[in-house]
């Protein structure tokens, strides 16, 4: 896809902070790698349940975290924000890892 109909890395990059803000926050403190995956399921963007959403520790941590009225709401409003620029995308991973110096590194890859 080309990236000119993406929307402008400007208007993505609070949304994507926010995203990692929230992983951030649901995750037990000692995970320092977290993924997130999101697939489109069906029905309208509008609907909270339009997107399935999966937590896990890249470095194996076995504890369920289970996502956030709040995460959901950003995922929704992050994929409206690419169909009003002319992208659908059908899946997306977060990779969220802590740096060495306490900071926190937030990736996104989208799948259309």
């Amino acid at each position: 896809m080309a990236d000119d109909v993406r929307p402008p890395h400007e208007l993505q990059q609070p949304l994507h902070s926010r995203i990692g803000d929230e992983l951030i926050e649901l995750t037990p403190e000692h995970w320092r790698a977290i993924k997130l995956a999101v697939v489109r399921t069906a029905g309208r963007a509008e609907a909270l349940d339009a997107f399935g959403c999966t937590i896990t520790s890249m470095e194996g941590h076995p504890e369920a975290i289970v996502p956030s009225n709040e995460l959901a709401a950003m995922i929704q409003e992050l994929y409206i924000l690419f169909v009003e620029h002319g992208a659908q995308w059908q899946s997306a991973e977060y990779y969220v890892r802590a740096m060495p110096d306490d900071a926190w590194n937030v990736v996104a890859d989208f799948h259309y």
